[in-house]
């Protein structure tokens, strides 16, 4: 009886677990693009070009969902229209961000000597 019970709880696993048909639109998602745009953003791509970016990204404080946040994604979706991408959208939603709290009541352990 065992062996029953066994073999029709594994043909009730393997009937759930298998994948759905894929939708018509998944196989654009995974077709080949043209080649060429892989190659126009490599050559786009520039150590100069990077580090500029960063430097500009990380001059002010931005802490998540704070005014200054907002600024700067506002700042990178006008960037990215500006160079040409067809759309560029901020979507807000809600997020539960955990902030330091004040007074600040981390404390600093000695290191231990041997």
């Amino acid at each position: 009886i065992g062996l029953v019970v066994g073999v029709v709880v594994g043909v009730i696993i393997g009937y759930f677990s298998r994948q759905p048909a894929s939708p018509p639109w998944a196989e654009d998602l995974v077709r080949d693009g043209d080649a060429s745009v892989g190659r126009r953003v490599q050559e786009e791509i520039r150590p100069e070009n990077i580090e500029e970016n960063l430097r500009r990204l990380t001059s002010v404080p931005h802490i998540a969902g704070r005014e200054m946040d907002r600024a700067q994604a506002e700042e990178l979706r006008d960037r990215w229209l500006q160079s040409g991408l067809d759309s560029a959208r901020l979507v807000p939603y809600d997020v539960l961000l955990s902030y330091p709290s004040t007074p600040c009541t981390t404390r600093h352990m000695k290191p231990l000597t041997l």
